[in-house]
């Protein structure tokens, strides 16, 4: 991979990260595509570059991480919420990771994740109309506290977002704004989360495919945590000016719009 090509992904990656986009799936068929790697390479450095974006939401969130801890040291009875996430986490570790073994060597589930995100970025669409002219909306009786329903459900979305074609941010935000929770409060719950799955499965693909001795890669890796500091911002400003009705509609068209150029591609090409 050239120092060109690293830029460029580097800067997909933090782009895409935080939209209802899949990046990996995005980076993965450009890798394999335009740059002729391997699918399994592909795949391996999309999970790689999401060392760089999982740094950004620790530093963006970095006062969000701290509250969590100090209510955990001085008062358990707070800290309810550390305890949801690490069990949503684990949920998401659970399935996630022997999906993830299991894609590398596969390459039949990237088009089904297409027309897994063609159908919920659907469903998600009809869903915000819905909301936006029903009377007694989510949109007034939203909350913010997690339930175990939630957070397994969150997991579960987590989870299976490892699927190539699959936007992570995407299922993880609709599932909480669906479940009636406040929209911020979706979105960093949502980017909080990822830090964790997304820290542990680049590491493991770097330590095992040697992806972090490769300058390039650590490069690529860079640029991805600095262009994710930027959009991160953006979308977090982004959400705090549009209802909720509205935001379930534009991440739903953003899951479709992005979905059928690649779906269709890939069926040109077989």
């Amino acid at each position: 991979m050239s120092l060109y090509e690293g830029i460029l992904i580097g800067v997909i990656q933090g782009i895409t990260e935080w939209l209802p986009i899949s990046s990996e799936g995005l980076i993965t068929s450009i890798a394999s595509l335009g740059f002729e790697h391997t699918f399994k390479q592909a795949v391996s450095l999309s999970i790689w570059l999401h060392l760089g974006t999982a740094f950004a939401a620790m530093f963006s969130f970095r006062r969000h991480l701290l509250q969590l801890l100090k209510d955990f040291v001085q008062d358990r009875e707070s800290s309810k919420e550390l305890g949801m996430l690490i069990t949503a986490v684990l949920i998401s570790g659970m399935i996630g990771f022997p999906l993830l073994l299991l894609i590398r060597e596969v390459q039949l589930t990237e088009g089904a994740g297409d027309v897994t995100m063609i159908l919920i970025g659907s469903f998600m669409v009809i869903s915000g109309f819905v909301q936006r002219y029903r009377r007694n909306s989510i949109a007034n009786v939203t909350r913010e506290a997690l339930s175990i329903i939630d957070v397994t459900i969150l997991g579960i979305a987590q989870g299976l977002a490892v699927m190539p074609g699959l936007s992570r941010s995407g299922l993880t935000v609709s599932v909480l704004l669906l479940r009636g929770l406040e929209q911020q409060k979706a979105i960093t719950i949502s980017y909080i989360i990822s830090i964790p799955a997304a820290l542990g499965a680049a590491v493991y693909i770097g330590i095992t495919d040697g992806l972090f001795l490769s300058a390039i890669n650590l490069l690529a890796g860079f640029v991805a945590f600095v262009s994710g500091l930027f959009t991160i911002r953006i979308v977090l400003g982004f959400a705090k000016q549009v209802n909720i009705s509205k935001l379930l509609i534009w991440i739903g068209l953003m899951m479709v719009f992005a979905s059928i150029p690649f779906l269709t591609v890939r069926l040109y090409l077989a």
